[in-house]
């Protein structure tokens, strides 16, 4: 195939005016099927080469010259994280959609839906270069690719907005069985692609292969919910939020819990001292993001009252919880990960990862049977995806998750969805 037949079909600015490099497979006289036209969205952690010949051969790796290929849609804006990727792209989604509805001459070209492998719902989808690797194109020797950086993630992510969203989509809501629905819905996934060498063939039969059919490719007339205000609430629109919250729920912070503060970490506890509690978790307050000192602590105290208030009224009553809660540097989702580091360090006062972990181990305590003759073992544990749980019987668990905690995005937490079940490395799912 010659590279010469790539071409640069057009050039526009994204929603923040950084440009994009529409790329595409040219045949002369030939017009491609308006079906088989996919761009697949590519970002990248560190500046691309200025052509673009490589990365797409390392993309590409697993098509045949005479298959149908892809558009490459490639983006100059470098995001700091995953995260920050999947919410660029989210509100670029939105953007485009309002500009063919406006009815602006020549609007950008739509991004499509694709079928998210395992669940088959319809997601958005993003490549995100982590390095310079597909510089050497392709070898057999993954190891090769490894030593000039880490390979690519691959982000699912559900492209509606959950913070402008009060309901959990029934479309992301994985079946528990044949008749019921889960209680959480799919929110994002991270994939890191280890084994290099795949890449062309993850993209072809998982992606290419899977995008969404034409009659709903781009979800032009489907209500993906609005755009993120980019001013926050105020400190008095909050302070009603909670109050109007705990009023409606009827919830009260039953008098045997105690309530502290320490260097902005509020904890909510009834777990009497030198006891383990039942459940332990630190809480995202993401919302208060914006609002600091003084006011910041008293509207995460008063959030750590409703909350655990909730929480406790659905569990049995000789339970035991010890909640932390934090408030993020901002609020993104790329807040969440370093803030959870830095009060695990605070509360281990230690700096490797392990002892941060053990120093406030996160998770439900569960007995579990370890054999016949032997008694039963307390194990923290952390939820479990649908189809992973505890078969005491045989002793065994599961721990997929490196990491769990939980975000709060709104203050309306109790009325509306908005409770973030987090694991970072994995997927993220927000609970009803």
């Amino acid at each position: 195939m010659s590279q010469s037949e790539w071409q640069q079909v057009r050039t526009y600015a994204d929603h923040l005016g950084h440009r994009v490099v529409l790329e595409q497979y040219v045949t002369p006289d030939y017009e491609p099927d308006p079906d088989h036209i996919i761009p697949i969205q590519v970002y990248n952690l560190v500046p691309l080469d200025d052509d673009h010949e490589n990365l797409r051969r390392y993309l590409m790796q697993s098509f045949w010259d005479d298959e149908v290929k892809p558009l490459f849609e490639i983006y100059s804006y470098c995001p700091p994280d995953d995260f920050a990727c999947i919410e660029h792209n989210r509100i670029e989604i939105a953007h485009r959609k309002q500009l063919h509805r406006s009815g602006v001459e020549n609007p950008l070209p739509l991004i499509p839906r694709f079928i998210r492998p395992g669940d088959y719902s319809t997601v958005g989808f993003c490549v995100l270069l982590r390095s310079h690797s597909y510089r050497l194109v392709y070898v057999e020797d993954s190891n090769e690719l490894a030593k000039l950086g880490e390979g690519p993630d691959l982000l699912y992510f559900n492209r509606s907005f959950s913070s402008t969203r009060s309901y959990v989509d029934e479309a992301q809501r994985e079946s528990e069985d044949d008749e019921s629905l889960s209680s959480e819905g799919f929110e994002l996934a991270i994939q890191r692609v280890t084994d290099q060498i795949y890449i062309g063939q993850i993209l072809m039969v998982d992606i290419f292969n899977g995008v969404s059919p034409p009659q709903d490719r781009y979800a032009l007339d489907v209500d993906e919910c609005e755009t993120p205000r980019s001013d926050l609430p105020s400190e008095e629109q909050i302070r009603d939020q909670l109050g109007l919250e705990t009023s409606v729920s009827g919830f009260s912070l039953h008098p045997e819990f105690q309530v502290s503060q320490d260097a902005n970490i509020v904890t909510v506890t009834n777990t009497p001292e030198g006891k383990a509690p039942d459940i332990q978790y630190l809480v995202h307050a993401l919302f208060l993001s914006s609002i600091r000192d003084t006011a910041g602590l008293s509207l995460l105290e008063s959030t750590a009252h409703l909350f655990t208030a909730s929480m406790f009224s659905h569990l049995p009553a000789n339970k035991t919880l010890t909640l932390k809660f934090i408030i993020p540097n901002s609020s993104s989702l790329s807040a969440i990960c370093p803030t959870q580091n830095e009060v695990l360090e605070i509360l281990s006062g230690k700096t490797q990862e392990e002892d941060r972990e053990n120093s406030f181990p996160i998770g439900a305590l569960h007995n579990i049977s370890t054999g016949d003759d032997q008694p039963p073992t307390s194990k923290r544990i952390t939820p479990q995806i649908p189809d992973k749980h505890i078969i005491s019987g045989q002793g065994k668990f599961c721990e997929v998750f490196r990491l769990f905690t939980v975000v709060l995005d709104r203050a309306k937490f109790v009325s509306a969805c908005c409770c973030w079940l987090v694991f970072p490395g994995v997927n993220f799912s927000k609970v009803r």
